[in-house]
């Protein structure tokens, strides 16, 4: 490199005329793309975990109260067989009910069976789910008057969600 001297400021070297030049051959992009791969996934979840942090708090779960009565929480598990003699009311807390017309030309009476699930409803507000299982000789007909008088009566809802259970034996 030859050094020429100013003739502004003497003694001050000056650099060469020639225009910078990069070297010939190709660009040198996979430094560039390595380290867009590395602060890419990094913006991305650093913006997620402000988003989570500032946007979207999470509510905590209060703890659960030891004092609270399991009992409350559980269902009462109501069943109402369908027998060739008439209605068996079964509840998960082992009580057994029969409500049948021995000696009627229709054991399956509707009122019957209303009168006996309206004094379990008043014992048990809350509870909505009733499971009416048929015997396999039991007929269509009577499954859904059974249903529906499971349902409501002339008093208002019963159990409003009757399911139908599988055949019983």
């Amino acid at each position: 490199m030859a050094i020429r001297v100013s003739k502004v400021a003497p003694g001050v070297p000056m650099p060469d005329d020639r225009p910078l030049r990069s070297p010939p051959g190709p660009l040198h992009l996979v430094p560039l793309g390595n380290l867009a791969s590395i602060v890419v996934p990094v913006i991305v979840i650093g913006a997620n975990v402000v988003w989570q942090a500032l946007v979207v708090p999470v509510p905590e779960r209060p703890p659960p109260d030891p004092y609270r009565a399991p009992s409350a929480m559980q269902s009462l598990g109501l069943s109402v067989l369908v027998e060739p003699a008439g209605y068996v009311i079964t509840t998960g807390t082992g009580t057994t009910r029969i409500v049948s017309c021995a000696g009627c030309a229709n054991p399956h009476d509707p009122a019957a069976l209303q009168q006996a699930l309206r004094a379990l409803k008043r014992d048990h507000p809350d509870e909505v789910t009733v499971v009416v299982v048929p015997n396999r000789t039991t007929s269509y007909e009577v499954l859904m008057q059974t249903v529906k008088a499971s349902r409501e009566d002339a008093e208002g809802m019963l159990f409003p969600q009757a399911i139908i259970a599988g055949l019983g034996e």
